[in-house]
């Protein structure tokens, strides 16, 4: 199990609770209603509905509440040693170049560094970001990628030239080490 299939399962957990909740809500505009026009019959139908629908609701929400497939240690775990190489492959699916490296992870001109685990977020170009949905954090990093370059050209370029040193010496090392 992945992270990007626990929060997809998470999210349509939830989805299906809203619904049922509307479904609640609709259910109490029914009694409402009825109780408004003094309609006998009509109140005890949406009454013996709310009720229905108010199990309903309790069970979703309780689908909900377990959606999350990972307890804390097994978060904490999947962060440390997991969670790196999926956001890679999530990268790697929608066509967004991204290189792992002692650092953390580069998806020009963006650096992503996984925190330690019990902070439970990563740095993003030095902010600290709580969504760790791989699929969003792609989404993020190519939104970023689109922008225009803030400031001037030369700013652009020795940033450039910064990023291509700290590649090369990452690259230099590894080959030396060999």
């Amino acid at each position: 199990m992945t992270f990007e299939q626990g929060f997809a399962d998470a999210e349509r957990a939830a989805s299906s609770a809203g619904k049922t909740v509307a479904l609640l809500a609709g259910a109490v505009k029914q009694l409402q209603k009825a109780s408004t026009e003094g309609d006998l019959y009509k109140m005890r139908k949406a009454s013996d509905r709310l009720v229905s629908m108010l199990e309903a609701a309790r069970q979703e929400v309780a689908n909900a509440r377990s959606a999350w497939p990972f307890t804390m240690e097994e978060e904490e775990t999947y962060l440390r040693d997991s969670y790196a190489a999926e956001l890679v492959e999530v990268a790697r699916q929608e066509n967004l170049p991204i290189q792992q490296r002692d650092e953390g992870l580069l998806a020009f001109p963006s650096v992503l560094r996984v925190l330690p685990a019990a902070e439970r977020g990563v740095k993003l170009n030095r902010k600290k970001v709580q969504a760790l949905r791989p699929s969003h954090l792609v989404k993020v990093l190519k939104a970023i990628q689109a922008r225009k370059p803030k400031g001037a050209p030369e700013q652009v370029l020795e940033m450039l030239h910064r990023a291509y040193r700290m590649v090369t010496k990452t690259e230099f090392l590894s080959n030396s080490r060999k």
